[in-house]
């Protein structure tokens, strides 16, 4: 286990002192992400064979949904992710102003 000199925030008061180095993991929706947009290309892949295969009106009915899909899920996180790093910048600039 690392241990790392920081600041604590505990009721209102800091506490400096060493702590241990928080667990990095990974967010659910990071996750989530992946795995969708993982999928949508696979699926992206198969719109070819089936363009090869002459399916048109299957084609454009799966490519209509994927994009879809894409765009709202890669559009929803980057508006989240955006908001989260707006409220750590903001907290940043509130703890350096206390100091």
């Amino acid at each position: 286990m690392k241990w790392v000199k920081s600041k604590v925030r505990v009721n209102g008061k800091i506490y400096k002192g060493e702590y241990p180095e928080p667990k990095k993991h990974i967010e659910f929706s990071k996750i989530a992400v992946i795995i969708i947009t993982a999928f949508c290309m696979c699926c992206i892949a198969f719109n070819y064979v089936l363009a090869f295969l002459e399916k048109t009106n299957v084609n454009e009915a799966v490519t209509i949904a994927l994009i879809t899909t894409i765009l709202g899920t890669v559009i929803g996180y980057f508006i989240k992710a955006g908001k989260e790093n707006l409220i750590k910048i903001k907290k940043s600039k509130e703890e350096s102003e206390e100091n």
